[in-house]
């Protein structure tokens, strides 16, 4: 560390909650899995996610700079009605936004993926810190109000049928094909 070889920072890791360890990228086996593909609505616009549970710990929303759609959003702030009250999210532009995906539009959730950790570093002058959502044991923290202590399968239907409730829920496709990644020692989702 003296000599600057090795740092010290925030990071994302693959986490096993059954072996509570980190495991590298070599480690991580992709399994091919059919999941429910939930369309929330946040103001003005709607995105696509598998992981519903997680909303808790969106800081911004997310498109293709070069997305006709949704070039005017970028740079705005947006209100959007939420589970635990109203939320305000700022819209940036990422080059990491795959406009084919869902909508066209992500929720960028820093604590829990890599890609959305990646899109909060280069903004995080612009939007708020990183909110931790889900422990080292795969239940839902504290910061989730009703739904804390729930394991992530739970959760995620309690907080879609929550969100269906409130009207923020639009659609649901219930056969979504996608990669999971997934411990190489024990299959658990990661």
């Amino acid at each position: 560390y003296e000599k600057g070889l090795v740092y010290r920072d925030i990071r994302v890791v693959n986490w096993c909650t059954k072996h509570k360890t980190a495991l590298s990228d070599l480690e991580v086996k992709y399994v091919e899995k059919i999941d429910p593909l939930y369309y929330i609505k946040y103001g003005p616009l709607t995105l696509a996610t598998v992981r519903p549970e997680t909303k808790f710990g969106d800081t911004a929303l997310a498109v293709n700079p070069k997305d006709k759609r949704y070039k005017q959003y970028i740079g705005k702030e947006i209100e959007a009605k939420g589970i635990l009250g109203s939320l305000k999210f700022k819209v940036i532009g990422g080059e990491a936004v795959d406009p084919q995906f869902g909508t066209g539009v992500i929720k960028v959730t820093p604590a829990h993926d890599a890609t959305d950790f990646e899109i909060w570093q280069r903004h995080k002058d612009k939007i708020p810190g990183i909110k931790i959502v889900i422990d080292e044991n795969g239940r839902l923290t504290k910061e989730t109000g009703p739904f804390a202590g729930l394991k992530v399968i739970e959760a995620r239907a309690k907080v879609a049928d929550e969100m269906q409730k409130i009207g923020i829920l639009e659609k649901i496709d219930p056969d979504y094909k996608h990669q999971v990644a997934t411990c190489y020692k024990c299959g658990s989702t990661l």
